[in-house]
């Protein structure tokens, strides 16, 4: 099982709806630990998220691995709910 927790994020880097949804401030500071979760049945099918978004994605996927990632861009709430629904395996 991969888990990864990321210390001192500031809650300005985080989701405004995750924020709210969990009853935070975007002045607070938080420690977010994420659990790979290998059940992929509550996921949409990948045809189902529009191309710029999956470039989007791999994009900050290929930045990551570089260590130059500033995060991911949703340009919509259907997309901003979609990556934090799989962030936090609600």
């Amino acid at each position: 099982m991969l888990v990864k927790t990321l210390d001192h994020v500031r809650g300005n880097e985080l989701s405004v709806h995750l924020l709210e949804k969990m009853g935070f401030y975007p002045d607070q500071v938080f420690n977010v630990t994420l659990e790979l979760v290998e059940d992929t049945d509550n996921l949409p099918p990948e045809e189902a998220f529009r191309e710029d978004f999956i470039q989007e994605v791999e994009q900050a996927s290929a930045e990551y691995r570089k260590g130059t990632a500033n995060g991911v861009l949703c340009r919509t709430k259907e997309e901003s709910e979609a990556f934090f629904e799989r962030l936090w395996n609600e």
